[in-house]
């Protein structure tokens, strides 16, 4: 990453902080978040009549494939979860996904093809900003800096965040700042 890009990622995540009133050493929740964004998140267990097949194949075996999405609604935006993932996992993919409303992204598109095959479109720079944003709100530079100065581990700092040991990790590569 430039460091542009890294910069520009940081003040993003400040300012979604901001939303909370966050200093930069405070633990962010994601679902606290949402709910001063007026975010709805749900599950597809919440979808009345869904076909149980469906919900067997997104939640069964075609479950490591997803973690959620932001929805446009006419009202206002929900994120759909996955139910099945970590804590740590869904605290990282809310967040994502926050950051994509937050930076007011163009939402995915959807084809349809023959035998209702379905694809989405994608976006690497979007889903770079928005993994960068949502990860750098999470775990700010300054959370990594203190923690370096004493000495903490990765795990702690993982589990004091709510996220894994492999999105600290990220942030380490992001930032420069090495905790181990």
């Amino acid at each position: 990453m430039s460091s542009n890009f890294t910069a520009w990622i940081e003040r993003r995540a400040r300012q979604l902080r901001g939303v909370l009133g966050l200093d930069e050493l405070e633990p962010l929740d994601p679902y606290e978040l949402a709910r001063t964004m007026g975010v709805k998140i749900f599950s597809p267990l919440d979808v009345t009549g869904m076909p149980s097949q469906m919900l067997n194949e997104i939640l069964g075996a075609g479950s490591d494939s997803w973690s959620g999405g932001a929805l446009h609604l006419p009202n206002g935006h929900a994120v759909v979860l996955n139910p099945t993932h970590a804590k740590t996992r869904t605290h990282a993919t809310l967040m994502e996904e926050l950051s994509h409303i937050f930076l007011k992204h163009k939402p995915s598109s959807f084809y349809v093809f023959v035998d209702s095959l379905t694809m989405r479109s994608y976006n690497r720079s979007q889903e770079q900003q928005a993994y960068g944003v949502g990860a750098a709100a999470l775990v700010t530079s300054l959370m990594l800096e203190q923690a370096q100065n004493q000495e903490t581990r990765r795990a702690y700092l993982a589990k004091l965040c709510g996220v894994s040991v492999d999105l600290v990790s990220f942030r380490e590569k992001v930032t420069g700042i090495r905790l181990e």
